[in-house]
């Protein structure tokens, strides 16, 4: 019988590790979004240092290991989640609960300095295939030096119509993992923050970036980056309120 997509959107908290801190973040996105509209889960990355039982039971919990990943039978750049296949885990919980109308994902070092629900309920309406920080289209002239157009490339794409992507935080729509799973698992692979954005744009999948509103940028400084991280003292001092701000390592 085939499944029905529900209205609700997943929002997907993704870890390596389980403390306090992550605890925190996690009841804030359940405190902060409407559970009629969203189910909130910790999407945690096992391994040997760290089993799933440290968890409090009311978290919702998909904890994946290496086997879980590896059953997808998508070809890696390198044989480790890190670099290049962050979105793994995303389409392993995609494959286990194919239900949702939209996907958030959202690392663990990714800080919005306002209630949630400012930001997700802003694009509920938005019907964009992957919404994320910054897109890129190859430019010879200006933006070839970035390693990942190259290295572990078998994309299958032209290069010249290549896009880059930076998501630690970002949407895709139901037919936008559709889109992925099909592409990967018919051999496709490059670096997740090629292989996606390129994937979706040549499947005419419609990409958008987030409102310039929820970053600042100015005189040298970007709340939202790929390093170096923020620190606690650095973080308090230039938060602004409704901005994201990555990579926060508080």
């Amino acid at each position: 019988m085939p499944f029905s997509i529900t209205q609700k959107q997943a929002v997907l908290l993704m870890s390596h590790f389980f403390n306090a801190r992550i605890e925190e973040k996690y009841r804030r996105l359940t405190e902060e979004l409407n559970p009629r509209l969203y189910d909130v889960f910790l999407l945690l990355n096992l391994n040997d240092k760290f089993e799933a039982g440290e968890v409090p039971s009311y978290i919702h919990l998909c904890a994946y290991d290496a086997d879980d990943l590896n059953s997808l039978n998508y070809i890696p750049i390198f044989e480790s989640l890190l670099p290049g296949s962050c979105h793994f885990p995303v389409l392993r919980f995609y494959r286990d609960h194919p239900s949702y109308t939209f996907y958030w994902f959202i690392e663990y070092d990714v800080e919005f300095t306002a209630p949630w629900s400012l930001l997700l309920d802003g694009y509920e309406v938005d019907t964009a295939d992957y919404i994320v920080p910054f897109l890129a289209k190859f430019d010879k002239t200006k933006n070839s030096r970035w390693e990942w157009w190259t290295v572990g490339n078998n994309s299958g794409f032209p290069l010249s119509e290549s896009i880059r992507a930076f998501h630690p935080i970002c949407r895709y729509s139901h037919a936008a993992l559709r889109c992925i799973d099909d592409c990967q698992r018919k051999g496709h692979s490059a670096h997740s923050e090629l292989l996606v954005p390129t994937c979706l744009s040549q499947a005419g999948m419609s990409l958008k970036t987030f409102d310039t509103r929820y970053f600042v940028k100015d005189s040298g400084f970007s709340s939202f980056r790929y390093r170096p991280a923020f620190s606690a003292e650095e973080f308090c001092r230039r938060k602004v309120p409704g901005k994201l701000y990555h990579p926060v390592k508080t």
